[in-house]
């Protein structure tokens, strides 16, 4: 089996670019790299259960965030 990593760019302004596609975005890409160096893109259409649960995730990261920084 390999290793799979799913993660986001922490920079300020990918964070905010980032949230905004979650939230507002019908799809999400997931680019992969094969250990051969190849490069694919996988490509996920949000349901419309998930298109309304993504706004309300985004807030409550949102407001943990807010809350470990006090």
């Amino acid at each position: 089996m390999g290793q799979y990593m799913i993660a986001l760019n922490g920079f300020s302004d990918a964070v905010t670019k980032n949230m905004m596609l979650l939230r507002d975005r019908s799809w999400i890409d997931i680019p992969m790299m094969y250990q051969n160096g190849r490069r694919s893109l996988l490509t996920l259409e949000k349901g419309a259960a998930a298109m309304d649960m993504f706004p309300r995730v985004i807030e409550n990261w949102n407001s943990k965030l807010t809350a470990e920084g006090d």
